[in-house]
């Protein structure tokens, strides 16, 4: 029997350029389809986030990732600062408070805001049994929202968002990490400005470093040094604490977004170092499980193939999080039971079709029958013929108006609007302004009754309504103070016109 084949997008944003990879999963095997860069202009990526999510979305639209009319399931890699990725041992604790401990811990840390936080964690092997250890993400979901929301105006639907590191330990894992169990291994991505270190023991994710620089580590002629240094630390660290020496280190160096610069970085650290137990090697195509058609020479992008893996359930490594903001997650949800009515309003009119050929038909059978009976039996009653003839066609009749009534449903575009309304309505709702109650009321009307902290806030909301492209006005219809909260708060009801 032939296996289904799978295809997954996985597109990696650095600061000078963005890359892509489109991957192909038939039975087991995996291969490579397509992939690409594309340069960014400094203006769309600075300060480690997407500052201009409109034209990024233009240069993703050049590559042609997705089609017309065809949605790309992608992985994003991660491009919002500040991101924080720490392994956490956890409290022998009851499961349920897990993720509070974990919670508790990311507010602790100085390099990330108090609020629109999105974090996700994942199990970590250990040594010992009693150990628990999770590795925990966690990034500002702002801009990550903005940059979702764009790119997928062009068909590139995104399912999830996660660190580069995490990407490159997936792609690295079945050839490099699993088959190696008497060396330490260490990974070095180069990204940007920044090094991601970690190192695996006998499969185990052991340590994890991201470390940014004052300059771009790529370019500069210090880099040698600093990644040697970087290298030496961690491994006396590594040995310090585990109080043995290893057999041996390998270490494997990738470069983003130019793969090619990998071979010439190993080089460089390989020339610093004095240490004989160290190899040192730049990640290559062979390094992978990924089938390479035509141009073998051609580098693949490693974080980018590693981030389209993980929508081909290829999770062996056990790397996974999903910093996908909650909003997103909440618009996909909504745009699906959208999806839902629609195709039951679909099939509801075809059998009001179905139903309407029947009893047409029926009525043809019925009219025939009539004509034979009166030229075999003039004793037949007539009455009674003209009766049940009425009794089709009011019942043909009924069909029919059930049918314009459901066609002039259909017909009206503000059905379809509800999923991008909800939307915009999600985008434009003040702080000071809560919603309690959202409902349809006629053709193109919509009635909001909630509370507001003040009058003021009140007529800000209308305000913004009135903006709205997808509304033509907006009116108050009441407002007044809420008894039950102690007059604190402001009870309002809004009118709006839904735009045709």
């Amino acid at each position: 029997m032939k296996t289904r084949s799978k295809t997954a997008f996985g597109i990696d944003i650095c600061k000078d350029a963005v890359s892509f990879t489109e991957l192909q999963k038939n039975g087991r095997q995996i291969k490579i389809v397509r992939c690409g860069n594309a340069p960014l202009d400094q203006s769309i990526v600075s300060n480690g986030v997407v500052q201009d999510p409109a034209a990024l979305a233009e240069v993703l639209k050049q590559l042609k990732i997705a089609g017309a009319f065809k949605r790309s399931d992608t992985t994003l890699t991660i491009c919002a600062e500040p991101v924080l990725l720490q392994i956490l041992n956890l409290p022998n604790s009851a499961p349920g408070e897990a993720r509070k401990f974990i919670q508790n811990e990311v507010r602790q840390y100085a390099v990330l805001p108090l609020k629109n936080i999105e974090m996700d964690y994942c199990g970590l092997r250990s040594s010992n049994t009693q150990t628990k250890r999770v590795l925990v993400g966690a990034a500002q979901t702002e801009h990550l929202s903005m940059t979702v929301k764009a790119i997928e105006k062009d068909n590139i639907n995104v399912l999830a968002i996660e660190p580069a590191v995490a990407a490159f330990i997936r792609i690295c894992y079945d050839r490099i990490i699993k088959p190696q169990k008497e060396k330490n291994i260490m990974l070095l991505l180069v990204r940007d400005d920044t090094l991601n270190l970690c190192v695996f023991e006998k499969q185990r994710l052991e340590f994890l470093r991201t470390k940014k620089f004052e300059a771009d580590i790529v370019g500069s002629q210090q880099r040698s040094n600093w990644l040697r240094y970087e290298v030496e630390s961690v491994i006396q660290f590594h040995e310090l604490e585990k109080e043995t020496k290893t057999q041996g280190w390998q270490i494997f160096v990738a470069c983003c977004p130019e793969n090619k610069y990998s071979t010439q970085v190993a080089g460089e650290i390989k020339s610093q170092t004095l240490r004989q137990d160290v190899e040192i090697a730049a990640f290559e195509n062979s390094l992978t499980d990924v089938v390479i058609d035509g141009n073998d020479n051609k580098e693949i992008p490693p974080v980018a193939a590693g981030a389209a893996m993980r929508l081909l359930d290829e999770n062996k490594s056990i790397i996974k999080l999903n910093l996908l903001p909650k909003e997103i997650v909440s618009i996909k949800k909504a745009r699906k039971e959208m999806l839902i009515i629609v195709n039951v309003a679909v099939c509801l009119l075809v059998l009001l079709f179905l139903r309407i050929a029947f009893l047409s038909r029926k009525s043809v059978e019925v009219n025939r029958d009539i004509c034979a009976t009166k030229q075999k039996r003039l004793e037949v009653n007539m009455l009674g013929l003209v009766e049940s003839k009425r009794n089709v066609n009011e019942k043909a009749e009924l069909t029919e108006n059930n049918l314009a009534i459901v066609l002039k449903v259909v017909e009206d575009r503000s059905y379809h609007n509800w999923a991008k309304l909800l939307a915009e309505l999600a985008n434009i709702v003040p702080q000071t302004v809560l919603i309690k109650n959202l409902q349809g009321k006629g053709d193109n009307i919509m009635e909001i009754n909630g509370l507001a902290v003040n009058f003021e806030a009140v007529n800000n909301f209308v305000g913004l309504l009135g903006q709205s492209k997808r509304i033509s006005s907006a009116s108050l219809i009441s407002a007044s103070q809420d008894t039950k909260f102690g007059n604190r708060f402001i009870d309002y009801s809004i009118v709006c016109s839904l735009t045709q």
